[in-house]
């Protein structure tokens, strides 16, 4: 009878040291799933401060073609930063997407 309440008590004993084993590392580490959204609302985040550094870039330029409004370099300029601008708001649908 002793020998069985031993075996018994060491059972429990084992899956005890189990269970809380898994509950350390479960609170402890973040699961894979978590840490790939939290990557995707950094680069989120990332994209859309880029966009609106971009977006006032453009204004400034558009302000100053106000005032020279035969500036071809200018011009140009404003042109390729609403490009860059068109990238990154495709990479930002892309990245909501992803989500």
């Amino acid at each position: 009878m002793a020998k069985l309440v031993g075996v018994i008590v060491a059972i429990i004993s084992i899956i005890a040291a189990f269970f809380t084993s898994y509950q350390f590392i479960d609170n402890r580490y973040a699961l894979k799933k978590r840490v790939i959204l939290i990557e995707n609302r950094l680069e989120i985040k990332i994209i859309n401060d880029d966009l609106t550094q971009l977006q006032n870039r453009i204004w400034n330029l558009e302000d100053r073609l106000d005032e020279r409004p035969n500036d071809k370099t200018l011009k140009e300029e404003i042109r390729l930063r609403k490009c860059e601008k068109d990238d990154l708001d495709k990479k930002l649908e892309i990245e909501r997407n992803k989500m």
